[in-house]
C-alpha cells in the first residue's frame, strides 16, 4: 500500500459517507499501513535471532528486569496484552530452547515465575540492540525531536484510549469479534 493508496481510499470514503470525520479515518489507515510496514522489517531482524513478535517482546520484557529477570505469567500478560493463551504458548517455545525457565514461586508454591535464563539473557542482548537499529533506520525521516513530538501525541491518544474503560485487548484485523 502506498500513500496514494491512502489519499484514494480517504477520498472515496469522502464521497460515499460524507458525515464521516475522514481526518479520523485518515489516521486509522495511516496506523495500519505503518503497523504492517514494522512488522515486516521488524519480522526480518527477528528471523535472524529465530525470534517471533511475541517471544521477543516476552524475552525482552524479562530482560528489562535484570539480568535475573522474572515475572509471573500473570504480570506478563498485564504488561504485554497478550491472552494466557497466547502467552503460554509463547513461554513453552521460549523455555523449549533454554531461554527462559517457569518454576514454582518462593512466596507461594502454588503460583509460577518465569525467569530468563543466561541464554535468554545473551539472546537478549543482541536482538535487542539489532532491533533498535531496525526502529532507528525505521523512523530516520524523522529527526530525534521530531520523534519525541510525535511520541508525544500518540501518548495522548494512548492516555485516551486507556480511559475508556474498554478492557485492554490486542487488536487482530484478522479476527473476528467475540460474541
Amino acid at each position: 500500500m502506498r500513500v496514494s493508496i491512502i489519499d484514494e481510499s480517504i477520498d472515496e470514503i469522502a464521497r460515499e459517507f460524507p458525515s464521516v470525520d475522514i481526518s479520523s479515518k485518515s489516521l486509522v489507515y495511516g496506523f495500519f499501513y505503518l503497523a504492517d510496514k514494522f512488522a515486516k522489517v521488524g519480522e526480518g531482524t527477528l528471523n535472524e535471532f529465530g525470534l517471533s513478535w511475541g517471544e521477543y517482546v516476552v524475552l525482552g520484557t524479562l530482560r528489562r528486569k535484570g539480568t535475573r529477570g522474572s515475572m509471573s505469567p500473570k504480570g506478563l500478560i498485564e504488561r504485554i496484552g497478550l491472552s494466557s493463551g497466547g502467552i503460554s504458548s509463547i513461554l513453552r517455545r521460549l523455555e523449549s530452547r533454554g531461554l527462559i525457565r517457569r518454576s514454582p514461586s518462593s512466596r507461594d508454591g502454588r503460583a509460577i515465575v518465569v525467569s530468563i535464563t543466561a541464554a535468554g539473557v545473551k539472546l537478549a542482548d543482541q536482538a535487542i540492540p539489532a532491533v533498535a537499529a531496525g526502529e532507528q533506520a525505521f523512523f530516520g525521516a524523522f529527526s530525534s525531536e521530531k520523534r519525541k513530538r510525535l511520541f508525544g501525541a500518540m501518548r495522548e491518544l494512548i492516555e485516551h484510549a486507556a480511559n475508556e474503560n474498554q478492557p485492554s485487548r490486542a487488536f487482530r484485523p484478522n479476527r473476528r469479534p467475540s460474541t
